[in-house]
């Protein structure tokens, strides 16, 4: 592998984990990531916030899935010197966008499934244990 082929190895990676943590918690007898993620910040989640958060875990699921099979595309017919920047950069960027942008489309239009300031979603997902994922009926524990 080509030295410029390897700085894509850590974008290809971190989709791959994310990738795998999303479409894990979607399997049969899981809570949704974003569903557990939805219950650690308000301490319950209504069966509509359940479905819209599942649904948002799926299109997380589609983004990071199709991130990957970018990268690993590009990877394999790119010249290594154009990668760089644009997975570097532009990866990334669509992910931010797409978080605020659904913490904003949530925020005006999804009140009723309970709305935080961003700053305090990211703090709370700063915490493991936002980040475990127990059984559907399984307790959530809070730090």
């Amino acid at each position: 592998m080509e030295n410029g082929r390897l700085l894509l190895l850590p974008p290809i990676v971190v989709n791959a984990v994310l990738f795998y943590l999303f479409a894990r918690s979607l399997q049969p007898g899981h809570e949704a990531l974003i569903t557990g993620f939805h219950r650690y910040i308000h301490h319950s989640v209504s069966p509509p916030a359940a479905l819209y958060t599942h649904r948002l875990t799926v299109l997380w699921v589609l983004f990071f899935g199709l991130s990957l099979c970018l990268l690993v595309t590009f990877t394999r017919i790119s010249d290594p010197s154009d990668a760089p920047w644009v997975l570097s950069l532009g990866l990334p960027a669509a992910a931010i966008v797409f978080f605020v942008g659904e913490h904003c489309f949530r925020a005006r239009f999804r009140r009723h499934y309970g709305v935080v300031p961003l700053w305090r979603t990211l703090n709370e997902l700063r915490h493991p244990a936002a980040w475990q994922m127990p059984s559907r009926d399984a307790p959530v524990p809070r730090q």
